[in-house]
């Protein structure tokens, strides 16, 4: 799977698949990089530089903590003694952030609505250890797995029975959305057409 670096949907070529495509403008948008930064090389220069420090602030807003929670988060990437005198972010705790905005990117991504993907974030999941995806994504391991449960739901792939758990069983209103890739398309190499903007219906 490739993301061209101006393209705004993942791109699965010859039924490939790689849990690392997400689409590079919402993830830019989460973290509140400015207009001009919506590629993959744009993100990739910010984080080394040092995001800035309301990104990480945006990032757990974006996933719904509130309170102590909220807190908590940002002190798992940014220290609690440390975070008041910061103005940008370390190269570890950027990558952090960027993490994060990807593993929320991709649940959106999934759900295409907001509140379902808070939900999911923030539900212990049988595949990630009982842990918080949210939580999972703190670490690059961690990142990967939620992001090969979000694209196996997303693309229709094999979804282990443990998983069903977490992700199956949502409201008819806001199931996710499935791609599925036509034999033919996949033996021709060609691209499949982009998410459905509505919800499969089982």
């Amino acid at each position: 799977m490739s993301l061209s670096i101006h393209s705004y949907e993942p791109i699965m070529i010859a039924g490939d698949y790689d849990p690392m495509a997400v689409p590079a403008d919402r993830v830019a948008r989460i973290l509140g990089l400015r207009p001009n930064v919506r590629s993959i090389a744009g993100i990739a220069e910010a984080v080394e530089s040092g995001l800035p420090k309301h990104s990480l602030e945006r990032v757990v807003d974006r996933a719904g903590f509130e309170g102590p929670a909220r807190l908590k988060l940002m002190h798992r990437v940014v220290p609690a003694a440390t975070w008041k005198r910061r103005h940008r972010l370390k190269l570890v705790e950027s990558e952090k952030t960027e993490r994060l905005a990807r593993v929320i990117a991709l649940a959106e991504l999934l759900w295409d609505d907001e509140a379902e993907a808070r939900r999911f974030l923030s539900t212990p999941h049988p595949e990630l250890g009982r842990r918080k995806p949210i939580e999972a994504g703190l670490t690059e391991l961690g990142a990967r797995q939620v992001e090969d449960v979000v694209m196996r739901a997303l693309y229709g792939l094999p979804v282990r029975p443990r998983e069903c758990g977490s992700i199956a069983s949502p409201t008819r209103a806001t199931r996710p959305r499935v791609v599925k890739a036509p034999a033919s398309t996949a033996a021709a190499g060609t691209r499949p057409a982009a998410p459905s903007s509505t919800p499969a219906r089982r």
